[in-house]
């Protein structure tokens, strides 16, 4: 039974992981305050990605569980792919930020919401000075307050005039995860 629901959990991972890129996943359910969307038209790689890192992981975890190395280090493998490409991709060394980017373009989008920070919620960012001052906004209430919880970074709502700005109770768990995550590592 183990090893069949490590395989199923595996083969769902990698239907999700199915595309030539390795990361960087699409658009979270509540689009309308995730003002990113709003700002150009196209698809975009997202730090939502971050989820599929920590799906990985997991996997392995299963895998490992289940008396199945190979597939336990494949996992793995695919987990170090998918962090490198947040990495790689999603870091703009000029602003110092984690911020999604137009596929057609490859430009990075200015505006950003909780979603951007997914990446240190799930343990994906090295513990580097560098890699830290992304965190910088959340010691300004303009930019993200502790309370209450919305998903838009608050300066980049009021520059869109877009979306919503929903008071949101799911993101309280995501900035908790966040929190927690940065405290702990």
């Amino acid at each position: 039974m183990r090893r069949r629901w490590a395989a199923a959990v595996a083969a769902a991972l990698l239907l999700l992981l199915g595309t030539p890129r390795p990361a960087l996943a699409g658009p979270p359910i509540t689009t309308a305050d995730a003002v990113s969307f709003h700002w150009k038209p196209g698809r975009m790689d997202r730090a939502e990605s971050a989820y599929q890192y920590s799906g990985a992981l997991a996997a392995a975890q299963a895998y490992e569980a289940a008396g199945n190395t190979a597939k336990a280090n494949e996992m793995r493998t695919l987990a170090t792919r998918i962090q490198n490409a947040i990495l790689n991709v999603l870091w703009n060394p000029n602003r110092q930020l984690f911020e999604h980017r137009l596929k057609s373009t490859n430009e990075w989008v200015p505006w950003k919401e909780i979603n951007n920070y997914y990446p240190f919620a799930v343990g994906a960012i090295p513990n580097t000075a560098t890699y830290k001052q992304a965190l910088r906004l959340f010691d300004d209430p303009a930019q993200y307050p502790i309370f209450p919880f919305y998903t838009a970074n608050q300066a980049d709502k009021a520059a869109s005039g877009t979306g919503s700005n929903n008071f949101s109770t799911i993101n309280s768990t995501v900035q908790f995860r966040l929190l927690s995550s940065v405290l702990r590592n």
